[in-house]
């Protein structure tokens, strides 16, 4: 016989008003998995820093986390691609409302930490940007045909 712990998601955190850009993804380290969210106002995406909260599965209990004001970068899109690698998730992100300067951001999932890559100027500038797992690499793609 097979037991397995099975939490059931209170669906009214996952309810969220039209003016908003919410971005939630799953991901699991050791025997744990969390739901990462950000959420942007729609009014002025690129303007404000993200609201960041973390729901771990064991605990049930959604957490904020502050983002830093530091970094650079903080606005990502919803179809812009993602990678969950060496215990961060990855995104593509931009800095401005004019979306002239792109980077990486970062999550790690165990300690809760924002950081930020910087892409080479040659690519920085670019759109059309995919991050993807090469090996054990981290690779930015630059293609106009990415969709």
């Amino acid at each position: 016989m097979h037991l397995h712990n099975f939490n059931q998601l209170n669906p009214r955190y996952f309810v969220r008003r039209l003016d908003y850009f919410d971005c939630k993804e799953w991901f699991c380290m050791s025997d744990d998995y969390k739901v990462v969210s950000l959420t942007y106002l729609e009014c002025y995406p690129t303007r404000s820093r993200p609201k960041v909260e973390v729901y771990t599965v064991k605990t049930g209990i959604w957490r904020e986390v502050i983002f830093p004001h530091n970094l650079s970068c903080f606005y990502i899109q919803s179809k812009w691609s993602q990678i969950f690698s060496n215990g961060c998730v990855h995104w593509i992100c931009t800095s401005d409302s004019n979306w002239s300067h792109y980077s990486i951001l970062t999550f790690d999932i165990n300690t809760e930490l924002f950081g930020e890559i910087l892409l080479p100027e040659f690519l920085a500038q670019e759109h059309s940007l995919k991050i993807s797992v090469v090996g054990e690499s981290l690779a930015v793609i630059h293609s106009s045909c990415i969709s």
